[in-house]
């Protein structure tokens, strides 16, 4: 695949489409189950695609012995740290709100770089870091200036950053000596190990007591189909393609596409405080990459996905 292609960018939209989506898609499956247990069953079901997909595109490729604490480390940190937060989280802010949070880890990816590599950061980085907190503000308070959301949401949400943030300068090291399916199929075989006592010993009897219908089936599927199998191998074909500055800059349409399916799908409604404070971060997370994109610096795989 040429460098140029168009298909490199439309595999780029297409995961942060599936990224934004999986938020309202969440949302539905907390209908019928706690968030442990959709976790681990969106787990389980990537797990089972991505083996059956690796199967056929790449057979036979195991992990090195010396790369092992790697993949353990990845895997604690996401699917495992990351989605623990990231699924509370939702239960106590929308899914438009989680989404324009968890938008803001590549501001805060560089700032982890430099304290842990030693990459400098320049001041459009920070000045995009000010900018999308002052629009995570907006969102946070509502038009009397109350807080709106709750506060355990957001710093759940804010864990999910940080938890993300670790996964992306981690997986720097082992993101070009193995396919993107073997690496997203073992951190995902992984984390459903780290989850398997949390969820028989927490959500067992919720997930029982259960009867599953097509609706509810369908949303997992498609969770563990798109946002966490294809939009995995999809971003990483973009970042070896265009590198990971360019496509930073897409991931400022997941809490854009969050916020119009959560419209239509969710009913979800927004004040004008709301809307603006989106606006705002997006415009953060822009100045921060534009500026970034100028620079050659080393290159980083961030993680969207909730």
């Amino acid at each position: 695949m040429k460098k140029s292609s168009p298909l490199v960018y439309i595999y780029t939209l297409s995961a942060m489409l599936f990224w934004g989506l999986s938020y309202v898609w969440v949302k539905i499956a907390y209908e019928y189950y706690q968030p442990l247990t959709v976790v681990f069953l969106r787990l389980a079901l990537s797990t089972v695609f991505l083996w059956i997909i690796a199967h056929f595109m790449a057979p036979g490729e195991s992990i090195k012995k010396g790369d092992k604490r790697y993949f353990m480390l990845l895997a604690f940190f996401e699917p495992f740290c990351y989605f623990l937060a990231e699924s509370f989280g939702l239960k106590y802010v929308s899914a438009a709100v989680g989404s324009i949070i968890i938008a803001t880890i590549p501001v805060f990816t560089p700032l982890a770089a430099y304290f842990m590599l030693r990459e400098k950061v320049g001041w459009g980085t920070l000045a995009g870091l000010a900018v999308s907190f002052l629009g995570v503000g907006l969102i946070v308070f509502n038009q009397g200036f109350g807080i709106e959301v709750s506060a355990k949401g957001i710093l759940l949400m804010f864990l999910a950053v940080f938890s993300g943030v670790f996964y992306g300068l981690l997986l720097k090291k082992v993101s070009h000596r193995y396919s993107a399916l073997t690496v997203v199929k073992y951190q995902n075989i992984i984390g459903l190990v780290l989850f398997l006592p949390l969820f028989l010993f927490f959500d067992w009897g919720n997930f029982s007591g259960v009867t599953p219908d097509f609706r509810v089936i369908s949303v997992l599927a498609l969770l563990a189909i798109f946002p966490s199998s294809l939009a995995f191998v999809f971003i990483t074909i973009g970042v070896r393609h265009i590198g990971i500055s360019r496509v930073n800059l897409f991931t400022n349409f997941i809490p854009v596409s969050t916020a119009v399916f959560s419209f239509f799908l969710l009913g979800e409604r927004f004040n004008s405080l709301k809307l603006t404070g989106m606006a705002v971060v997006i415009a953060g997370l822009l100045l921060s990459e534009l500026t970034s994109r100028r620079k050659e610096t080393g290159e980083m795989i961030p993680r969207y996905d909730g």
